[in-house]
C-alpha cells in the first residue's frame, strides 16, 4: 500500500516494484490507457485538465492506478472499478490476461483479482464534463476530504473497512481510543480510522 514500510524482519513473498515503463498514461478515444504504476492522482489531473469527468471522487488520493484497482478505491458513492473499460494483468502459469472490467467482480474496497495476478494496465472512461460544475465537485471533494482526514501528518490511510451499516471511525471514536498511541503511532484525533506518525513511528 501506499506510504507504507516493510518491517525490518522483512516480508515473507515477493514484492514487486513496476517500473518506468508501467508508469506511462495516454488518451485516446475518450478513454485513458494507464500502467499499473502510474499515480491515481496524475488520472484525475489529466481528466481536468481535459474538462473530463468520472474521477472527481479520487481526488487527493494517494497511491497508484494498480492499487487503486485492486482495492477498488473510491468514496461512498462511487469507486474505480465503475471506470474499468479493460484491464491487462499476468498471472504465472496463465500469461498475460485481458478482462472487461464487467468480468471483474468489484466490491466494497476489493476486487476479483487472484493473490498471485499482477495488475499491469487498464482502459479507464472519462465523461466530458463542464469545466466549471468539475471544479466545483474536485474543490468541494477535496475540502471534505481536508477537513475530515489527517492529511497534514504521514498516515497509510485508512486502516479498517466499515462493517454493514456502521462506520469505524465512529466506532473507535465511541470506544474512546481517538488519541491513543502507541510510540509515535497515534490513532487520530481527526478521524479514528487513521493512525497517524507522529514523528516516530
Amino acid at each position: 500500500g501506499s506510504n507504507v514500510l516493510v518491517a525490518d524482519e522483512g516480508f515473507s513473498g515477493v514484492v514487486i516494484a513496476l517500473g518506468r515503463d508501467f508508469r506511462s498514461s495516454r488518451f485516446e478515444d475518450g478513454r485513458f490507457m494507464v500502467g499499473a504504476g502510474a499515480t491515481l492522482s496524475s488520472v484525475v489531473q489529466d481528466a481536468f485538465r481535459r474538462n473530463l469527468g468520472g474521477f472527481e471522487f479520487a481526488v487527493g488520493t494517494p497511491g497508484t492506478v494498480g492499487g487503486a484497482l485492486c482495492m477498488n478505491a473510491g468514496s461512498r458513492e462511487e469507486w474505480i472499478g465503475e471506470r474499468v473499460v479493460t484491464v491487462t494483468t499476468y498471472r504465472p502459469g496463465r500469461g498475460l490476461l485481458r478482462r472487461r472490467g464487467s468480468e471483474i467482480d468489484w466490491g466494497y474496497r476489493t476486487s476479483s483479482f487472484a493473490p498471485d495476478e499482477a495488475i499491469l494496465e487498464c482502459e479507464l472512461a472519462a465523461v466530458p464534463a463542464d469545466p466549471f460544475q468539475l471544479r466545483d465537485r474536485m474543490e468541494s471533494n477535496l475540502a471534505r476530504r481536508q477537513q475530515t482526514q489527517p492529511l497534514a501528518l504521514p498516515t497509510c490511510g485508512s486502516v479498517f473497512k466499515n462493517p454493514e451499516g456502521a462506520s469505524v471511525g465512529r466506532l473507535i471514536d465511541e470506544a474512546g481510543l481517538k488519541g491513543a498511541s502507541v510510540g509515535g503511532a497515534r490513532v487520530s484525533d481527526v478521524h479514528g480510522n487513521f493512525i497517524v506518525n507522529a514523528g516516530s513511528a
